[in-house]
């Protein structure tokens, strides 16, 4: 088996990215790799992967989908097909000069007192509370993501808290742009600071969800 590596940046697509391409490089298996008897390679369905770096700088890959609405310009895309080995690199300029990681707050009234709590780590889109709205600041940017089941209090409260933040910044960040965002309709700009960002995410019970893990 002949595996063609072809790097592929986005936006630059080839029409048919599942052909080979000749004169690219090739990497044969190593011996111990081969399949067992019997094992037909070339039935494999197409995998994708989304590869991003943790803020401990650690690389993290988790598969996704194979669909184009998947990608985005933050991070670095692996598409192994039948005919070949496809990566699409990084092409965001604002990623690429980003001064600080992403930040994750919820802003909640469980208390009885609407307060702000960040999300501590690497986020995910699971930590999206769906009964609360959550602030994503990406430092050149700010998002007040709207959960479906937030009340009024958290969403008449949320924007307040947002510009307070930013005013306060010491960094000075005073004016900085706040987008909303509701829950279902998140643009890329959004989703992409996710990692295996997952459109059909909330149309599942959580707790199928949960126990789908084991």
């Amino acid at each position: 088996m002949t595996i063609h590596r072809l790097r592929v940046t986005q936006g630059q697509e080839p029409p048919q990215p599942d052909e080979p391409v000749p004169g690219k490089a090739h990497d044969h298996p190593q011996r111990g790799n081969r399949p067992a008897k019997g094992v037909n390679l070339r039935a494999a369905p197409p995998a994708s992967s989304h590869r991003r770096q943790s803020s401990s700088s650690a690389t993290r890959a988790v598969e996704v989908e194979v669909s184009a609405s998947n990608l985005n310009t933050n991070d670095v895309f692996v598409l192994k097909s039948q005919s070949g080995l496809f990566k699409t690199y990084q092409t965001s300029k604002s990623l690429q000069n980003v001064v600080k990681p992403p930040r994750l707050f919820g802003c909640s009234n469980k208390t009885g007192r609407l307060i702000v709590e960040e999300v501590p780590g690497d986020f995910t889109q699971s930590d999206l509370a769906t009964d609360d709205v959550m602030l994503l600041d990406t430092w050149d940017q700010l998002f007040l993501w709207v959960g479906n089941d937030a009340n009024a209090e958290e969403k008449n409260g949320a924007p307040k808290i947002a510009k307070e933040y930013v005013d306060s910044d010491p960094s000075g960040r005073r004016g900085l742009p706040i987008t909303t965002v509701k829950q279902g309709a998140e643009p890329p700009t959004f989703t992409g600071w996710f990692q295996a960002w997952d459109p059909k995410m909330w149309e599942t019970d959580p707790f199928d969800r949960i126990r789908a893990r084991f």
